[in-house]
């Protein structure tokens, strides 16, 4: 008997985007500088040939 894989639910993969967003939102108001990509995403050029 093969086990069933676990998948996770539409709505928890959204909530966890929208978390995000609304940490980077709240850090960039909070600090008073604009938005840093290279802050905000470190290691992002490591994952640029995936």
């Amino acid at each position: 008997m093969t086990p069933i894989p676990r998948v996770t639910p539409p709505q928890a993969i959204i909530g966890a985007c929208m978390h995000k967003m609304a940490m980077l939102i709240f850090g960039v108001l909070r600090s008073g500088r604009p938005f840093d990509p290279a802050v905000a995403v470190p290691m992002l050029e490591i994952q640029d040939g995936i």
